[in-house]
């Protein structure tokens, strides 16, 4: 039996594994899915990033340009020194003459605006002499160029003219304000100066800003990108791994309730040889001593061989009541049994079961029989429903170990005529109501080890009860009794009852059949 165990459990445990491979592969091409997909919708909206990006560029190079004719022009270069500083168009600034040489500033004007006219404009004054005196600019128009001082660049205008010193933070808050007019709405981008660490996305700013660099910050929020494709594909890779993990455990379930009724099956087949080797066994072996101790006689003695022929027969009747269990049992569970239908009485029914058992009732049983008087007639095959009577009484007389007191009772109901068979025995367990009605089921293996039988008669009672149109349930508390009824339904109106006196039966108590379920 352990042995058995063991393996039903290293069969469980397979079971168990070979659902949880296929699953837990099921859950990993979701997430694998889901992943690929999300990776992809990511790639998808970067490329658009990037898309943009080189469009701001294209939009960027536009504006420097636009800058570099707006800064086109002639006059006093005192005059449109000052006008462009106090326009905030620079840090500083190099005016040339149309021969190309520096027009301001020079020493001789800077002295001239010197005296506190245009004292904010002082530090640009420093800044652009001292870049024009360090010189070394190859000036094109519209490009940036990094002067003597790392932190300083020179625009030329449009037309070589003009020269707008701007320091590089200026030249980014430029580029942010520019950036600012042109990005599309949640996207940020950001410049990169020469020599700064730029990331993977940075391309090159464009021509006005050689060795500059643009990029984009991906949005902490939803961009507005169409990904209502994407989310339809996730959400189709969701629902083939939902319904492949679903059918997974359903075939599992499936699987082990198929496996746990072979276990069952398996177990009744083995609980079944065991009843049927030990039912078959004790009555073949008393038998055998019987016939063996007859035999043994030199002389055969009236008085001994009358007594072991009537226990022969005991014992011969006892095989004939558990082979005709099962037969029964395998006709009534295959549909094969045919009832003959008619209008019995009731009393009739309870007589004949008790006249069927009169000889195997012990002498210590109490029997009382309670039938309601003018009981209507019963649909029932006589046959049939004594032997479910039968089974009843003697599974009442089984289980009642001492002081055996069984009474049947018989009543009439709304839809039909209550047949309740009740003892004073072991009693059971609520838990066991319903399985009591199972084939080859015994309530308690120890108790039915000591008793007959091989777990059958409640079973048969129950098929007999459901093919007539009735039902058996019982009522019982451990230790306390139990009681069985069996509910028929009425007879149709009209149809006469077979005649059958009601009463206690005479005699002494009735003896129980040893064969019983």
């Amino acid at each position: 039996m352990a042995d058995g165990r063991d393996r039903h459990t290293s069969l469980i445990v397979l079971l168990v594994l070979l659902t949880m491979l296929p699953a837990a592969f099921v859950i990993w091409f979701m997430n694998e899915a889901v992943q690929v997909q999300a990776e992809a919708s990511r790639r998808s909206t970067l490329e658009g990033y990037r898309a943009q990006l080189r469009l701001v560029r294209s939009r960027v190079e536009a504006l420097w340009e636009a800058h570099a004719a707006r800064l086109n022009g002639r006059g006093d270069p005192v005059q449109r020194f000052a006008e462009l500083m106090l326009a905030v168009e620079g840090d500083g600034a190099i005016l040339l003459d149309e021969y190309g040489r520096i027009a301001f500033p020079v020493t001789a004007r800077l002295r001239g605006i010197e005296p506190g006219v245009r004292k904010e404009l002082q530090p640009a004054l420093d800044l652009s002499l001292e870049i024009a005196t360090r010189g070394g600019l190859a000036l094109e128009p519209g490009v940036f160029q990094q002067t003597a001082l790392r932190d300083v660049w020179a625009f030329p205008s449009a037309d070589g003219m003009t020269v707008l010193l701007y320091r590089t933070d200026t030249i980014q808050s430029m580029m942010h304000d520019m950036l600012h007019e042109v990005q599309p709405s949640g996207i940020l981008f950001n410049t990169f100066a020469p020599g700064e660490r730029a990331d993977m996305e940075a391309i090159a700013a464009g021509s006005a800003l050689p060795g500059w660099q643009l990029s984009f910050f991906e949005p902490l929020e939803t961009l507005p990108v169409d990904d209502s494709g994407a989310k339809r594909q996730a959400m189709a890779y969701v629902a083939v791994a939902a319904s492949g993990l679903f059918a997974t455990v359903l075939i599992a379930f499936i699987t082990g309730s198929a496996f746990r009724r072979q276990l069952r099956l398996a177990r009744l087949k083995t609980d079944l040889v065991a009843a049927v080797s030990h039912e078959l066994r004790t009555p073949l072996a008393s038998m055998r001593v019987l016939v063996d101790g007859l035999l043994a006689d030199a002389e055969l003695d009236e008085t001994k061989t009358r007594e072991y022929l009537h226990l022969l027969a005991s014992e011969n009747a006892r095989l004939t009541r558990l082979i005709e269990n099962f037969l029964a049992f395998s006709r009534l569970e295959r549909g094969r049994e045919r009832f003959a239908f008619a209008a019995v009485s009731p009393s009739t029914l309870v007589n004949a079961a008790i006249a069927a058992i009169r000889e195997r009732i012990p002498a210590d049983c109490e029997l009382t029989l309670e039938v309601a008087a003018d009981l209507p007639p019963v649909r029932a095959d006589e046959g049939a429903v004594v032997s479910a009577l039968i089974n009843l009484l003697d599974n009442a007389l089984k289980y009642t170990p001492d002081d055996k007191r069984v009474t049947v009772k018989v009543t009439p109901g709304p839809d039909g005529v209550a047949f309740d068979v009740q003892d004073n025995g072991i009693g059971i367990a609520p838990r066991e109501h319903r399985r009591i009605f199972k084939r080859f089921y015994r309530v308690d293996q120890r108790l039915a080890s000591a008793t007959s039988g091989v777990g059958l008669g409640l079973s048969i009672v129950e098929l007999i009860a459901r093919g007539h149109g009735g039902s058996v349930t019982v009522r019982s508390t451990e230790g306390a009794g139990s009681t069985f009824t069996l509910h028929l339904p009425y007879a149709e109106k009209g149809r006469p009852a077979d005649a059958a006196e009601t009463g206690r039966p005479e005699g002494r108590p009735l003896p129980s059949e040893e064969a019983s379920a």
